[in-house]
């Protein structure tokens, strides 16, 4: 789903995420979204604004 949504294959999209995750520590997909909400390294949400 995520790789579409990006125009990109699953395995592509698959190593960025791998890498993403070795870059801020994390262990899991899970911690990994939480590591990205609290960086804000994709800006703030909409919602936010």
């Amino acid at each position: 789903d995520i790789a579409e949504r990006l125009g990109m294959n699953v395995r592509t999209a698959r190593v960025h995420i791998a890498k993403l995750a070795a870059t801020l520590g994390s262990e899991s997909r899970a911690q990994l979204g939480y590591l990205i909400a609290e960086s804000r390294i994709l800006g703030q949400r909409e919602d936010e604004q």
